[in-house]
């Protein structure tokens, strides 16, 4: 994979990050219920329960900006980013086989057409 690319799927990773995070704030707002007391309310049977050290550790997570992530949970989103890229470029292959006019030549597996996104 070229520098450029490498970049790219930082790029990417952050900004999926972002998303997931956003979609997280939103969700906790909805999970958290605080009795009088300050301490989550007791639930019956039509609640959901969530184990306490997933709801701590996604809470991090979404509060901690993608640069500031272990190497290991940067993983996830570095991985998405490839699907995403793999999938662009599949895009491309399909357009460079109609005679897509985007790139001056089709330079492989890790070209990415930049004209097109």
């Amino acid at each position: 994979m070229t520098d450029l690319n490498k970049d790219l799927v930082e790029t990417i990773a952050d900004f999926f990050h972002m998303n997931w995070s956003h979609w997280m704030k939103y969700l906790y707002t909805k999970l958290e219920q605080y009795d009088s007391t300050g301490g989550f309310k007791d639930y019956d049977e039509d609640d959901f329960l969530m184990d306490r050290s997933d709801y701590d550790h996604w809470k991090r997570q979404m509060n901690t900006p993608y640069a500031e992530l272990s190497e290991k949970e940067k993983d996830s989103d570095r991985e998405w980013s490839v699907k995403l890229l793999e999938l662009l470029n599949k895009t491309h292959e399909i357009r460079n086989k109609l005679n897509c006019t985007n790139c001056d030549e089709y330079v492989g597996e890790d070209h990415l057409c930049h004209r097109m996104i």
